[in-house]
């Protein structure tokens, strides 16, 4: 069980709690806000607060005695330790800066997290408007003390926030006693706050913390009221209990042995609750930049240390089972790529770019070009060669492609740079050099896996120990400043529908992509792969000198390294071997010490191969057995995913559903009214299924035309204004009739030319989708096809 407070903070007066840049030349200083638009105060904020507001409460003469290091309030003169347990490796107590916010040598145990307005406590789907979120645009000077008149240039313009009523939770791992005594020192602290923010000192940001709910104990119908006389009783009056082995539940059941393993395959779905930093290697000591990806050594360190937090790891039953699972890869933690949002709200499974992949450096639009497909792929664009136009090309790596078929365009997630300081609690201001850069994954973002247990009792071991279930939510906590409003994520976990269904990052079987027969085969790593050679020596490429000195297509040398790991032999197409590499590091936050580096072949890496000598069992059961296995090491952490002849090489072909459905409890909250919310999601749905079509072949100026009678007829039925379109181009009927007939009218003898032009079979083919759409959409929906369409034919124009 752990220990949850609930916090209120009421602002009464207006504030302003800085992003850390502008917005153009309206806006010197933004307001914080999330994801969706909405003013929030991170965790970094809250927790300086009360660290500060307990510091200021140390100094007062009933809690002095509490004091006993520098932080605390000493001074050097009196003691030489910064922290608490600096130079004493005993068990001497902590003061209670230290004992709740941690130190250099102790994590804290009490995590605060981000506030948001109560009305908005989750994330909403679309983002806000300035206007609709109570803040505010606020011009001020700076006022020159000397001549009591405004100093010139000194004029800024600030974005405030209004008097709202913020809400934030603090949690602590475990209960008792001594979570009870801090939890005490945490709703005093907050009871001290005043104000936040900008200009405290000049009446912004006055606020009120409040208490109003506390899970995990109960504490009656006034659970503030009940801590604070804790606190007076325990902190003001006596001394606390000592710091307690917290008490854990043992592991009664061992690990079953099973002679037939059958796997268990789990999909992982991770949904972004607050910005989340899963930082590269520190280039400066204060900037620390996420990657875009989660690895599986960040979810493997989350689960292990929730179970660590729920069991006793001294008991040898509970020891022997955490490491089956978390050590000896009965489990395998997956990487977690982004899903893409497109434009209709949808989500689309996405896959690493290829280092095969080259785009256009001067058209954005213009398709991918793979590398394994011919030297000059990697030259100039084929497409603007098809134009006759001479344009180089470049390459595409670290984004991700979304797997659906005839629209690979590379992405990213989405990112926020936030700028953290530090205030000296003395003086009030912030120190000299004191300032950090957080670049973060930006919260409301989806991440997608697949996890693997060796077998059932795997995965039931597994749910004992971190108290997973499947199709259940579950919230984590994953990278850095996790206990400062950061990393906050919601788990799901669900099997897939069929237990021989493909990867998630391949989504086409094997035997669709590889013939029996085949001596030749493309295998790109999925994951970054950690392989070593026989004398431990990292691999870093694929490419190996050829010794016979034969001709290319008499040689016979196999690349060793891969024909050892595959368990047949095999040669590496000469040009098409394209390979990155980067080192794998970390620390280990339990120990205090550098993990050991590894050099890592990268995610994305890719190699056509000839097969020399095919497998014994058959070439689709050991291509099967290597995709299901992987390659290397740290498999457990989700390295060595491969993939043969993935789909993407040939601009996936075929995958025209890879949509990948957000349950309803992990989906984020709708905001505004039903109605408008239903007119945008149509709105985004229709313009996402308009741009996956073929709109090259209406760049003609004459379908101008069709677009203005598309808009001027858009309020029609659809059944009218199909009828309607097939009249197009025909001989009007009933002239024909006035004036007498096909025997005084005559008989054109011109076919219909609109009837053969693929264009207008497009169009009519759209504007018969309408008919499924809610009809007072339609109108709109129409409205849409024609403003589409007038720019495709205008296209060619331009380009002329």
């Amino acid at each position: 069980m752990s220990l949850e407070l609930t916090f209120e903070i009421e602002m009464t007066s207006d504030y302003h709690v800085g992003a850390g840049y502008g917005r153009g030349t309206e806006i010197d200083s933004a307001l914080l806000q999330d994801a969706d638009g909405v003013p929030v105060l991170r965790g970094t904020v809250l927790n300086g607060l009360l660290r500060d507001a307990l510091w200021h409460l140390l100094q007062q003469a009933p809690m002095r005695q509490w004091r006993s290091c520098q932080e605390s309030g000493l001074d050097k003169n009196e003691t030489d330790e910064r922290y608490c347990g600096q130079y004493n490796v005993g068990d001497a107590e902590s003061c209670p800066i230290c004992r709740v916010f941690g130190t250099p040598r102790t994590m804290k145990r009490w995590r605060v997290g981000s506030a948001r307005p109560v009305k908005q406590e989750r994330l909403a789907t679309t983002k806000y408007k300035a206007q609709e979120t109570a803040t505010q645009r606020v011009m001020r000077v700076r006022v020159n003390p000397r001549t009591r008149r405004a100093a010139p240039h000194k004029l800024f313009s600030e974005e405030q926030g209004g008097q709202l009523t913020f809400t934030f939770t603090t949690t602590c791992p475990a209960e008792g006693k001594v979570a009870l005594d801090e939890a005490a020192l945490l709703v005093a602290a907050a009871r001290f706050v005043r104000q936040l923010g900008r200009s405290r000192r000049r009446g912004q940001g006055e606020c009120l913390f409040s208490l109003v709910e506390v899970k995990g104990v109960d504490l009656g119908e006034d659970p503030q009221e009940t801590l604070l006389d804790r606190f007076e009783k325990h902190w003001l009056k006596g001394k606390p209990e000592a710091l307690a082995q917290a008490e854990y539940r043992s592991l009664e059941k061992g690990r079953k042995e099973s002679e037939e393993r059958e796997r268990v395959r789990l999909r992982v779905l991770i949904r972004l609750d607050e910005p989340l930093i899963i930082a590269k290697r520190a280039s400066a000591g204060n900037q620390f930049h996420t990657q875009l990806a989660i690895p599986g050594k960040t979810l493997w360190g989350a689960l292990a240390a929730r179970a660590a937090e729920r069991f006793d790891l001294e008991d040898p039953v509970t020891y022997d089972a955490f490491i089956d699972l978390f050590l000896r890869e009965s489990v395998r933690f997956p990487t977690l790529y982004p899903l893409l949002r497109t434009k209709g709200g949808n989500f689309q499974l996405a896959a690493s770019v290829p280092c095969d992949g080259f785009a256009c450096k001067v058209y954005r639009e213009h398709p991918i070009q793979w590398g394994i497909q011919g030297e000059d792929q990697t030259k100039t664009c084929r497409k603007c060669q098809e134009q006759g136009q001479e344009s180089a090309v470049k390459a595409v790596r670290g984004k991700f492609l979304p797997l659906r078929e005839h629209n690979l365009r590379p992405f990213e997630p989405e990112k926020r740079s936030e700028m953290h300081i530090r205030v000296d609690p003395e003086s009030g201001r912030v120190k000299e050099g004191q300032i950090f850069e957080y670049e973060a994954l930006e919260a409301g973002q989806y991440f997608a896996g697949e996890m693997t247990c060796i077998d059932e009792d795997a995965w039931e071991l597994l749910k004992t120990l971190t108290d997973l279930e499947e199709e259940t939510s579950v919230s984590l906590r994953l990278g850095k400043a996790t206990r400062r409003g950061y990393g906050k994520v919601t788990l799901w976990l669900q099997q897939p529908d069929e237990d021989n269904e493909p990867s998630i990052w391949i989504q086409q079987p094997l035997g669709e992509r590889i013939e029996e027969s085949k001596d030749s085969l493309t295998l790109t790593l999925l994951t970054d792969a950690v392989v070593t050679d026989a004398w431990g020596r990292f691999i870093t490429g694929f490419d190996e000198t050829c010794q016979c000195g034969k001709d290319e297509s008499e040689c016979q040398c196999k690349c060793e390294w891969l024909s050892d790991t595959l368990g047949f032999d095999v040669q590496v197409v000469k040009g098409c071997a394209f390979a990155a590499t980067h080192l794998v590091d970390g620390f280990n936050t339990k120990l205090r010490l550098p993990r050991w580096r590894d050099v890592a072949l990268t995610a994305g890496s890719t190699v056509q191969l000839k097969i020399l000598d095919a497998p014994k069992d058959g070439l689709l059961d050991a291509l099967a057995q290597i995709e299901q296995e992987g390659i290397g090491l740290r498999k457990n952490e989700g390295c060595g995913q491969v993939a043969f002849n993935h789909p993407i090489h040939t601009n996936c072909a075929g995958l025209t559903d890879t949509q990948i459905e957000i349950p309803s409890e992990v989906d984020l909250a709708m905001r505004g009214d039903t109605d408008e919310g239903a007119k945008a999601k149509f709105r985004e749905d229709w313009a996402e299924y308009l741009e996956d079509q073929q709109w090259d072949q209406c760049k003609a100026i004459r379908f101008l035309g069709l677009a203005r009678w598309l808009d001027a007829h858009r309020h029609e039925p659809i059944d009218v204004l199909l009828g309607k379109m097939d009249a197009l181009g025909e001989p009007d009927e009933l002239l024909i009739e006035r004036i007498g007939g096909v025997e005084e009218h005559g008989d054109r003898e011109i076919a219909n030319p609109l009837a053969d032009e693929k264009c207008f079979g497009l169009i009519k083919k759209m504007v018969n989708r309408l008919q499924e759409k809610n009809a007072t959409h339609r109108p709109l929906g129409v409205r849409i096809l024609a403003d589409r369409l007038a720019e495709a034919a205008s296209e060619r124009e331009r380009e002329r």
